[in-house]
């Protein structure tokens, strides 16, 4: 049966074999698991930033300055 079969179908069939082999190849994506490792370091909140001495805004070089336009 196969004998009578033309050359161009069995180039047909490979060709359809090769692709499905190569979209099999392509969209196999291991799924790794991904294990949470608790962080066991604990890390110490920043301390806040010291106030900003205002007493003195009235200097000279701390106001700001109007344009005389």
């Amino acid at each position: 049966m196969t004998s009578k079969m033309p050359k161009p179908v069995y180039q047909i069939i490979f060709s359809l074999l090769l692709l499905a082999f190569t979209f099999a190849a392509c969209n196999n994506e291991k799924k790794e698991k991904t294990e949470t490792v608790e962080d066991t370091t604990t890390v110490k909140p920043v301390d806040p930033m010291p106030p900003v001495d205002t007493t003195k805004m009235d200097s000279a070089t701390t106001r700001p300055v109007k344009d005389p336009d």
